[in-house]
């Protein structure tokens, strides 16, 4: 009886720890970064795509190069940009990578899971230590994240700044500002927006500022 109970034991505490640990994650590689040494120039009237995003501009190893995609499968037209590759409590089989376009400076993610294309838009949320979510939708009543795209120094390479005017179903809006990863729930790093007027050494709750880089993908023939 007393080795039957150490065994029980034993079992039960192996489950808790195979239950806590982060799953296995899909290998997601960071990819190169844009060349430092190059100044990017402002592109004019550019369209650009199929598109990668990943992570620039920090000096934190643990997410610099990373890829942004989305962590469900579900046929839903909210979606939220993580951090790709990173240890999570969520389930790896779930990373899901959209087909991006930029099209007048609005990022467009084409869904086939859902059928629907969507926008990016800043959340009309209060500020959550002085950051906004972002996220791909079709509703409308809300402000897109409008870019301006700066390249010239490598073919196919780019650098997404948010402009000063973002739209609401294509009118004014006074957004701008800068873009950060935070960590989130589970263990996710969540693409957040920091509003111009923000002070430079303001608390944004973990969020780290980032630059957001464009990588158009070849397409096969």
């Amino acid at each position: 009886m007393r080795y039957t109970s150490i065994i029980k034991a034993s079992i039960l505490l192996f489950g808790a720890l195979t239950t806590a640990a982060p799953r296995p994650q899909d290998p997601v590689d960071p990819v190169d970064p844009i060349d430092p040494i190059c100044e990017l120039t402002k592109q004019e009237n550019l369209s650009i795509g199929p598109l990668q995003l990943s992570i620039g501009g920090t000096d934190n190893p643990l997410i610099d190069g990373r890829v942004l995609g989305f962590y469900s499968k579900e046929a839903t037209t909210d979606r939220h940009l993580y951090l790709l590759g990173l240890p999570t409590f969520y389930n790896s089989s779930a990373i899901y990578t959209p087909t991006l376009t930029l099209r007048n400076g609005n990022l467009f993610a084409s869904d086939t899971l859902s059928n629907a294309t969507t926008a990016l838009i800043i959340s009309s949320q209060l500020p959550d230590a002085n950051t906004k979510k972002t996220y791909f939708t079709t509703r409308l009543g809300n402000y897109r994240a409008i870019f301006d795209v700066y390249g010239g120094c490598e073919e196919g390479k780019y650098e997404l700044r948010l402009m000063e005017g973002g739209g609401e179903d294509g009118g004014p809006a006074p957004y701008g500002g800068e873009v950060c990863v935070k960590e989130v729930h589970d263990r996710r790093w969540e693409l957040r927006h920091v509003e111009a007027e923000v002070e430079e050494d303001a608390d944004l709750g973990g969020c780290v500022k980032i630059a957001l880089n464009a990588e158009v993908i070849p397409v096969p023939e």
